[in-house]
């Protein structure tokens, strides 16, 4: 058999009318998941046509695993222009750093659009089952799609946060206000495969466009936020040559359905040098929930009942 395999925008509208009288006889058909009618946001996931047609009738929950990284920082002294003057002036040196956002679950992150909430501004929802042949039979609520304008396309808001932080006595981060040297604005994202991080993952992308009424990440794949993109970055005041922790919480919110959320914490140690010129990752924990250091305290959802608690954070 021949697969029709359908694309990032094929509706279950578009997917009703390409059944074929004889192919949808009460001895082969199972139910589709909503009643077929026109739905230009509704999006069938990765999967071919067939799918629709097993007798799937319960494909179970099964969540993607996003697991945060950083391979590359550098330190720079940005030049800031002054319109009153006319000149361009030094600011403080600043650290810069990409951010992985990889899948390692065995299903993808897809957000598809549910609601517009106003011209830049989208209700969204996350697929929460898939069938075996990846065609997406339910979803939950997951938050919001807004318009980035520096970035100019849509983003999942509140998606993650960065800190610099010092090292306690212990070689850990010291979470307490003292130990806090910098941190970023909430952080979006848009999300989209930008690397293959395992061998066996399909080996072309799926989610390539910042889409307001399709992103996600597939599995075995990282959508990437290089250095030079803006927020990828921050401040170094009052600080000196030595060990820090750069920390990067992903989906800190607990918007998004995950198989682990205790491994969405990631303590970067970085080592900066030879005048604060110089800057390389040196070790990375990813501590799990209840493995507190200096000042943390575990934090939990508001809503704990919709997934597991979050990780050590500042109270």
């Amino acid at each position: 058999m021949t697969y029709r395999r359908l694309g990032a925008a094929a509706s279950w509208g578009a997917v009703c009318a390409l059944m074929l009288p004889a192919a949808v006889g009460a001895d082969s058909v199972g139910p589709l998941p909503v009643e077929c009618k026109p739905d230009p946001v509704t999006v069938v996931g990765t999967g071919c046509l067939p799918a629709l047609f097993d007798p799937v009738t319960d494909p179970g929950i099964t969540y993607p695993n996003l697991v945060p990284d950083v391979r590359q920082v550098l330190i720079q002294v940005p030049l800031t222009f002054d319109p009153e003057t006319g000149t361009l002036f030094e600011g403080p040196p600043t650290l810069f750093f990409d951010t992985w956002a990889q899948n390692l679950g065995t299903v993808p992150l897809q957000l598809t659009a549910n609601e517009v909430n106003d011209p830049e501004s989208v209700a969204v929802s996350q697929c929460v089952s898939w069938t075996a042949t990846r065609v997406c039979r339910g979803t939950q609520s997951a938050g919001d799609l807004t318009w980035h304008q520096a970035h100019r396309h849509f983003h999942f808001t509140e998606f993650a946060s960065y800190e610099l932080r010092r090292l306690g006595p212990d070689g850990r981060p010291d979470y307490s206000d003292a130990g806090l040297v910098s941190m970023s604005d909430k952080v979006s994202f848009c999300m989209e495969d930008s690397k293959r991080v395992n061998p066996d993952a399909l080996p072309a992308p799926f989610y390539k466009a910042c889409s307001p009424a399709l992103q996600g990440v597939s599995p075995g794949w990282t959508d990437i936020y290089p250095p030079g993109v803006p927020g990828q970055n921050l401040a170094l005041i009052g600080v000196t040559d030595g060990r820090y922790a750069l920390i990067i919480d992903m989906d800190y919110a607990n918007r998004l359905y995950e198989a682990d959320d205790g491994d969405n914490l990631l303590e970067a140690t970085i080592e900066i040098s030879n005048n604060l010129t110089e800057v390389a990752v040196v070790d990375r924990e990813y501590p799990r929930p209840g493995d507190c250091s200096q000042g943390a305290a575990v934090v939990t959802s508001p809503d704990g009942a919709k997934k597991k608690p979050k990780r050590c954070k500042q109270t």
